[in-house]
């Protein structure tokens, strides 16, 4: 029984450094403007980053939105497909 304890323990542990690693609402929104400006693409930005933050996609696109940040649309299929005809037509 005390290792389910210590286990409980090590646990709670977890969680709080979790909510020390935590950022401010403040710092998470300066890190999506300024990656939005970078590449103003809601899902890469979303995917790459906001993931990692703790910030959901609806709110990367709220963001953009409310800065006035003009988002583009960045199909990665048709990239791969227009490149991969390119290649074929080289030949």
């Amino acid at each position: 029984m005390t290792s389910r304890t210590s286990l409980n323990e090590t646990e709670r542990k977890k969680k709080t450094i979790d909510r020390d690693k935590r950022l401010l609402r403040s710092e998470q929104r300066e890190l999506i403007i300024e990656a939005l400006r970078i590449l103003p693409n809601a899902w890469q930005v979303y995917y790459r980053m906001g993931k990692l933050i703790g910030v959901s996609y609806g709110s990367v696109r709220n963001i953009a939105k409310a800065e006035g940040i003009e988002l583009i649309h960045f199909n990665l299929r048709k990239v791969l497909n227009r490149t991969a005809k390119s290649n074929l037509t080289r030949k």
